[in-house]
């Protein structure tokens, strides 16, 4: 499977503000009791990860950012502002593409903001910044493209939570200001990239939103109960108490050693691929009504049964990005020398530096 650099949630303010974040695919963790203080025990880690202003004569050139960094910055030092930075073809006859101007736009108030800087990048704009950015305004493309394929688009409430979203974390910013909201504020007003953000994530709410009503995120779950004990000849025991017509919730309450045993080991209704592999193989196994063990995971010795099966709400969020992944592993994108390249591997824009370019060419 493609690593996707740029993932639905891969953004760069994600990762400093502490965003709701995940990669193509995220850690998935099952309520499975153990000894601790949640049920939360058995894990399956996945892998991972505005218009330009112009001259009357479409001329205008963009400044490169000026804020220092610790090496050369994959950014062209001229670009005339109507010359494309990045361009899409989806297959469909419909060409995607943004120019310097717009981007520019977006991304240099947005470097050469001291405050910006100095709290999202502890003062250093890291030199894959721009390009990575340039990668997110695709990705935001292809949300709403996606959107507009399932006949859906983005609530304005949507868009609302997420700006306000933004503000709150922002003000964060601010401990020892007398007026933090109005200081965020003030901030989000001179930083593009922040209003871009509020956007992207909108976008990404309404996807996720729009797949989960879709009804292909509904799945026929299995309910589970387990008996967690220590060692595999109490798990035996309780194997063999139970054939001899014991109440499994009675036992749980008696025996497991996980906070579930006094609700009698229910673990509530999940798809099976949300545990980890030794007890998905179990569950997957369960004939309804009988009894599976012992099984071992790294928390102890289990004894479960499937009692029912329900309708469950799974995350959206994986299809949603492998859609995205399909549509931008389908496209033919061309990226501008001076900012980098396309890598159809990483599905990511690499930087011009990181491939032996020559970041300060002029156009």
């Amino acid at each position: 499977m493609k690593r996707f650099a740029p993932a639905l949630f891969g953004l760069w303010l994600a990762m400093i503000l502490g965003l709701s974040a995940c990669g193509v695919e995220r850690d998935s963790a099952v309520a499975l009791d153990a000894e601790a203080d949640s049920d939360q025990a058995i894990t399956d880690d996945g892998a991972d990860q505005a218009d330009g202003d112009e001259t009357d004569g479409g001329e205008a050139e963009a400044t490169t950012p000026t804020t220092a960094a610790p090496e050369p910055t994959p950014t062209p030092s001229t670009a005339p502002a109507g010359e494309v930075a990045i361009t899409a073809d989806f297959g469909d006859g419909e060409i995607w593409e943004l120019t310097h101007g717009e981007f520019n736009s977006v991304v240099i108030p947005t470097w050469e903001n001291e405050q910006f800087v100095a709290n999202a990048f502890q003062g250093v704009v890291p030199p894959n910044f721009y390009s990575g950015v340039l990668g997110e305004h695709l990705v935001a493309e292809v949300i709403q493209r996606e959107l507009d394929q399932l006949g859906a688009s983005v609530d304005p409430a949507t868009t609302e939570v997420a700006e306000n979203n933004i503000l709150g974390l922002v003000q964060n910013w601010f401990p020892d200001s007398s007026d933090p909201e109005a200081d965020a504020s003030q901030l989000v007003a001179d930083v593009p990239y922040l209003e871009f953000i509020a956007d992207f994530q909108a976008g990404q709410q309404s996807l996720l939103a729009t797949i989960a009503a879709g009804g292909e995120t509904t799945v026929e779950a299995p309910c589970v109960r387990h008996i967690l004990v220590e060692t595999e000849g109490e798990a035996q025991q309780v194997l063999d108490d139970l054939s001899g017509g014991a109440d499994f919730t009675t036992l749980a309450a008696e025996r497991s050693v996980g906070p579930t045993g006094p609700t009698g080991g229910d673990l509530g209704c999940a798809p099976s691929t949300n545990y980890v592999p030794e007890f998905a193989e179990a569950v997957d196994s369960a004939e309804l009504g009988s009894y599976v063990g012992p099984v071992e995971t790294q928390f102890g010795w289990h004894v479960l049964i499937v009692d029912r099966f329900e309708e469950t709400q799974t995350d959206p969020t994986p299809l949603a990005n492998q859609r995205i992944i399909d549509a931008l592993s389908g496209a033919t994108v061309e990226v501008d020398p001076l900012i980098g390249s396309w890598d159809p591997t990483t599905l990511s824009v690499v930087p011009a530096q990181d491939q032996g370019g020559d970041d300060t060419a002029d156009q």
